[in-house]
């Protein structure tokens, strides 16, 4: 809109000069006539010349006062903007910080496992990545006869099989398969 309005006055203020400039050819020509007839064709020229100019002149301050108000309005669209940038930086800069806090936990995390890991004999961590691939966990810790694995309270039947394993039997959890960790909250 406001490129239109440019174009617009830039026409108009085109028009108004080329008027103006027969204006002031026919105005020289006019002093320079000397028939009655020839002068009243000229006046009569210059009138509407007048008129035309009075014409374009306000279409002018028309198109002018538009392309205020379109220049206002742009403005205003290009502060809108500036804001909207700037609370997209403050918001790429919350996700940089927060990814940056995420790949440190992540890091400490992989080593406390990798330390933990290390602990572990080589065929229970096996047996643990080999059941965390196939059904998503690797160990469900038995809590009051739930595995934290299914959330499902293991039937008494299976409480008696795993009451009977020794301390250091590895056992499964029958809904998920992951190796289930007994502690004293088992409820064994």
């Amino acid at each position: 809109e406001v490129e239109d309005a440019e174009r617009e006055l830039a026409r108009l203020e085109s028009d108004t000069a080329t008027a103006q400039a027969r204006v002031e050819r026919d105005t020289t020509m006019l002093q320079n006539v000397s028939s009655a007839k020839d002068a009243a064709g000229l006046q009569s020229e210059l009138e509407s010349l007048q008129r035309r100019i009075g014409d374009l002149e306000t279409a002018e301050l028309e198109v002018m006062e538009n392309l205020d108000g379109f220049r206002a309005r742009v403005g205003d669209i290009e502060a809108q903007l500036a804001d909207v940038e700037a609370a997209r930086a403050g918001l790429v800069a919350e996700r940089d910080a927060e990814i940056a806090r995420l790949e440190s936990d992540r890091e400490s995390a992989t080593q406390s496992r990798a330390a933990v890991a290390a602990k572990v004999p080589a065929d229970l961590l096996a047996l643990y990545d080999r059941q965390r691939a196939r059904y998503g966990f690797g160990a469900s810790l038995l809590q009051g006869g739930v595995s934290t694995a299914s959330g499902v309270t293991l039937t008494n039947s299976d409480l008696q099989t795993i009451r009977r394993a020794a301390p250091d039997d590895v056992v499964l959890c029958p809904d998920s398969d992951a190796i289930l960790v007994r502690t004293a909250e088992s409820g064994l």
